[in-house]
């Protein structure tokens, strides 16, 4: 740690050195040199370099280029002393400082601004103290590069990588200041060690060689990549030379980090990685080190044509096809080694009957799936499994009833929230719905439209939320309603605005990075389509959006999101291609090497239909929806009908065909009713309420929806789930029919798994975790819902995160176990937890929650699983206790109390009418000493959260004062009151309870038999309610005993547990 926070000090240092305006003005210039690497041709950029040569003599600060050989880097790295004072007038910040020959060479800067009209604003300080500070930042700068040869001491190629300007840090982005650059070096495969020098090494200088592992550190105002922690034993220096240790700085796939996706671009899973960060005073530069079995090392110096910069220009023509194997292709499609391998795969596009059977396949496999399992809210089983069936006509009206029951019932669950921060939730919703020709407006008593018209809550998610948002209301003509007093209304320019300016600005979306990501620009073309032919700011972002996805297309003419090619990749593009007018299958722009996106989407297939995420997968439902509707897109685009989510082409429900559709939810309720219908029941008369009258007025089978209820409700009262009987008197009772479960007295380990039980009620005020920091991660609307800042309120479902998202969830667990300049790593004990750090663990569960069990397996493999089991464990012994009120509930296993409901408890003041209805209850023999206000809370959702078994709770015991006795007493919110069964331990009392509230501690004198017996025979004494099942003549045996054990009188048994 020590010898971290030196290397923190140095960055500080070098910070200080590089303050002041430079860097705020080179970064324009510096991302126009990006912009324009990516539009040149090979030969413009032949030609840009030798007429820079011709008038520029400053070597150090232009980016290498292929050209140039490592002799000509030397050359350059030992001229730097002069060069610098060529370009910059020899303002060099040493102790001697020549301020005449500054003075006289400041001029000729002038001179050279003149020259280079571009650089204009760079290269003249308007202050003496501007120049000084500039010329002081060059130097650092212009720190040589390292040099890097194998173990044979041959020279390795560098190849300098393009890095963005900006990165993301607690959500916010800052530019980055990478001083020496990031440079990418491939060595043959098994390669053990390489050797760096650094040419300008100063005598005592310390040089540090760590990972980076993504972490960032800020300075006077500048962000630089900070250091990991040093590993013993990873390299041997010998003056200016280091030996480095490969093995110490392996960069696996799991461990990555959105930033380091950022930085390194699309990096291949089939391929092995290092990292390496050469720090020191002034100095910054980080090698990528890729081990590749065709790897070369570079004797010959190469051409400008054959660097990646050529290959990946905004054409996306790929000029080395001969040495063309591209990282992240996967085994399953043929990969192209050279032009007569391509000569032969232009025969292989996919024919219309090959696109014809794999529809037809995926539609009766999802047909299928969605009669076994009736689909409900969700982006997985959900609404894109109804969307794809309903656009294709291959939906059975069954699975269309049975899945408006299962909205219906989670609207009405959950107040008709879907989700208190995504409301992609919404849009999604809306989709399906619309393309059952539903009314969205009035989805069992609910609006749906009525949450995306706040403008600001709508594009919370980013871009994404904005996207779809538009493509909702788009689909079938819908309006904004009136947002409520205060917030900002929504509208459709609103929303086309927001996704206009969060374009890239070199074409395409994404939600953070360099790059356009292939998912988030395909969907952002789908839904401003409608505005392509209207709009001239959306027609040129579009175009320019396309011809990006055309330039990102892989060779064998799949998509890769994150370095990851996969399915869902290819079904976007298709269906923006096709709301575009574009054939994904013919059009030459988005057919590469004979390869279509519709070729590459085919090669996911399964014979039975189904889909894979990515080729050496297993099948997977989220694959096989979206690849559906993208080949339902396909298809309407080929049958000239309208566009995917342009449903103006479905009929909206008349009267009679409302009502039809409650007649056929009530004819589906079964004839005998159990507990177990309770939602199905509700389902069709929250349909049935929403009717208007003339439509109710239509619906012939109405009878058996009521009996329905009705027989619900008694079984609800008959088995303690109803309201409670009870008066003030005292005559509350807890039903002696009741067949929940005890608790048991151990406690378990806490099990991750989703699942535990629990029913979840309305928002409940009171503390909430806040102060969340995780970074946004990118969302595909369609299965990446997972903005890491959102909470959840619907069930918890398996399944719904991408691989990807796996990598991102295990990069943000690991965080929470290191320490970084902009966080803490989390402390042993929960109680030191930060309120942001509970946030974390708890929406790492959220997304772990969401996963299949292969991705769970995945997670659970990774490297601090184990610790984060730790931490939970840590975070439900502080959950369940409360500390002011010394509440304890953390004598209850995992399947009755999860470790993510929180027990709240607050004293209350007994109030005068408490004390007299207590007193009555007990014949004047007992009075209510103490009450306690007790809740749990869902910290998921941060909703209150109710039991399904009973919850053991111990309370301390009350000063009795003259009192012989002691007794719970229950305050239920109806006003009732019930004395419930518990036993002493030591100083504290236990009980037992389903339902939570308020809870006092009474003392009394006298017997509870006698204080319970009846006035009247014909009247039942309240103590049968007390303990269901016990016999009289046991309970005087029981009341006897604690009569003595808590008698004031008798001899004190402390420590002993003794039960009622």
């Amino acid at each position: 740690m020590k010898d971290r926070m030196k290397r923190l000090s140095i960055l500080c240092i070098t910070a200080a050195l590089c303050a002041g305006n430079v860097y705020a003005e080179e970064l324009p210039a510096a991302t126009g040199t990006e912009l324009e690497t990516h539009a040149e041709s090979a030969q413009e950029a032949v030609a840009a370099e030798a007429a820079a040569e011709s008038t520029e003599p400053e070597t150090a600060k232009e980016p290498e280029t292929q050209k140039e050989t490592e002799q000509e880097s030397t050359e350059a790295a030992q001229s730097e002393s002069q060069t610098e004072k060529e370009t910059t007038g020899g303002e060099e910040n040493n102790e001697s400082g020549e301020t005449d020959r500054a003075d006289t060479e400041n001029t000729e800067v002038q001179g050279e601004n003149q020259k280079h009209t571009d650089k204009e604003t760079e290269k003249n300080p308007e202050t003496e103290e501007e120049r000084e500070t500039e010329a002081a930042t060059e130097k650092e700068a212009e720190k040589a590069e390292l040099a890097v040869t194998d173990s044979n001491g041959e020279t390795l190629k560098k190849e300098k990588l393009d890095v963005p300007a900006v990165l993301p840090v607690d959500g916010e982005t800052h530019p980055v200041e990478y001083l020496q650059g990031v440079y990418k070096i491939t060595v043959p495969s098994g390669s053990k060690t390489i050797q760096l020098t650094v040419p300008d090494q100063k005598e005592g200088e310390k040089i540090s060689l760590t990972r980076w592992g993504g972490f960032l550190t800020e300075s006077e105002k500048h962000w630089y990549l900070c250091p990991d922690d040093p590993e013993e034993g990873a390299f041997t220096q010998a003056g200016n030379v280091y030996i480095v240790n490969l093995d110490n700085f392996t960069l696996t796939m799991e461990d990555l980090t959105k930033e380091q996706l950022a930085v390194y671009g699309d990096l291949s899973e089939d391929i092995s990685y290092a990292e390496i960060l050469v720090t020191g005073e002034g100095r910054s530069e980080l090698l990528l080190i890729e081990f590749d079995a065709e790897s070369g090392k570079e004797t010959e110096p190469v051409s400008e044509e054959s660097t990646p910069e050529a290959e990946s220009t905004e054409t996306g023509t790929e000029a080395n096809t001969s040495a063309e194997t591209e990282n992240g292709t996967e085994d399953g499609i043929a990969a192209l080694a050279d032009t007569e391998q391509a000569g032969e795969i232009a025969t292989l596009s996919a024919s219309a009957s090959q696109i014809d059977s794999a529809y037809t396949s995926a539609g009766k496999n999802l047909s299928d799936s969605s009669k076994k399992v009736t689909p409900s809210v969700g982006s997985i089983g959900g609404e894109w499994e109804i969307l794809g069936l309903a656009r294709s006509g291959k939906l059975d009206q069954d699975v269309i009833d049975k899945y408006l029951a299962n909205v219906v019932s989670t609207l009405k669950e959950n107040n008709g929230v879907l989700h208190e921060k995504k409301y992609t939730e919404y849009s999604r919703v809306i989709l399906a719905l619309t393309s059952l020709g539903v009314d969205v407006t009035n989805v069992g008593g609910y609006n749906l439209l009525k949450p995306l018209a706040d403008f600001e809550k709508t594009k919370w998610q980013g871009v994404n939320g904005s996207i779809w948002a538009l493509i909702a209301v788009d689909s079938h003509g819908y309006e904004f309603p009136q947002a409520d007093a205060g917030v900002t209304q929504n509208s459709r320019d609103k929303l086309i605005e927001d996704i206009l300016i969060q374009e890239l600005s070199s074409g395409g979306w994404d939600i953070s990075g360099k790059s356009a990501d292939p998912d988030m620009t395909a969907m952002a073309i789908q839904s401003l389509a409608p505005y392509y032919s209207t709009n001239s700011d959306v027609k040129e972002a579009v175009d320019r959006g396309i011809d990006r996805l055309s330039a990102i297309q892989k060779s064998n003419g799949s998509f890769a999101t994150y370095g990851s090619e996969s399915s869902e990749s290819c079904a976007q593009v298709i269906v923006a291609l096709t709301a575009m007018g574009i054939d994904p299958n013919t059009d030459s722009r988005f057919v590469k090497n004979g390869k279509s996106v519709v070729d590459a989407l085919l090669t996911y297939a399964n014979a039975d239909g189904s889909f894979r995420h990515v080729l050496d997968g297993d099948a997977n439902q989220m694959a096989t929806e979206q690849a559906y509707y993208a080949l339902t897109a396909y298809e309407r685009f080929t049958g000239g009908k309208t566009r995917l989510y342009d449903m103006t082409d479905v009929a909206m429900q008349s009267d009679k065909d409302k009502a039809a559709t409650v007649q056929k939810l009530i004819a589906a309720l079964p004839s005998t009713v159990k507990l177990t219908d309770k939602s199905q029941i509700e389902a069709a008369r929250s349909m049935y309420d929403s009717l208007s009258d003339a439509q109710k007025a239509l619906v012939t089978n109405y009878s058996k929806l009521e009996a329905a209820m009705k027989k619900l409700q008694e079984l609800k009262k008959s088995s303690g789930s109803g309201s409670e009987s009870g008066s003030g008197s005292g005559s509350g009772k807890k039903n002696s029919s009741t067949t929940k479960k005890k608790t048991k007295g151990s406690t378990k380990k806490v099990n991750l798994v989703s699942g535990s039980s629990g029913k979840k009620g309305g928002t409940a005020a009171g503390k909430t975790a806040s102060g969340k920091t995780t970074a946004d991660t990118k969302e595909k609307e369609s299965e990446k819902e997972t903005d890491k800042n959102a909470t959840k309120t619907t069930e918890k479902k398996g399944g719904t995160k991408t691989e990807k998202e796996v990598t991102s969830l295990i990069t943000e667990m690991n965080g929470l176990f290191r320490k970084t300049k902009t966080s803490e790593k989390l402390p042993e004990n929960a109680e030191d937890y930060t309120d942001a750090q509970k946030e974390q663990i708890l929406d790492i569960y959220r997304t772990y929650s969401e996963l299949t069990d292969a991705q769970k397996k995945e997670v659970e493999a990774s490297s601090h699983y184990k610790d984060y089991e730790k931490a939970v464990e840590s975070f439900k012994e502080t959950n369940h206790y409360d500390k002011a009120a010394d509440i304890d509930l953390r004598d209850n296993e995992e399947e009755i109390l999860p470790w993510y409901v929180q027990v709240e408890a607050s004293s209350l003041n007994v109030e005068s009418s408490q004390a007299e209805q207590v007193s009555q209850a007990l014949k004047g023999q007992g009075e209510l000493l103490n009450l306690t206000d007790i809740s749990l809370m869902d910290l998921l959702d941060n909703t209150q959260w109710e039991p399904d078994d009973l919850v053991r709770v111990s309370v301390p015991l009350a000063d009795l004062g003259d009192y012989e006795n002691v007794a719970v007493v229950h305050l239920k919110d109806d006003g009732s009151l019930e004395f419930i069964d518990g036993h002493i331990a030591g100083s504290r009392i236990e009980f037992d309870t389903d339902q939570f509230s308020r809870f006092g501690i009474a003392g009394y004198n006298g017997s509870m038999e006698d204080l319970m017996k009846p006035e009247e025979s014909t009247q039942k004494p309240l103590w049968m309610y007390l303990i269901p099942g016990a016999g009289a003549a046991a309970l005087l045996v029981i009341l006897g005993a604690m009569r003595l054990s808590l008698s004031r009188k008798g001899k004190k048994k402390t420590g002993e547990e003794r039960e009622r």
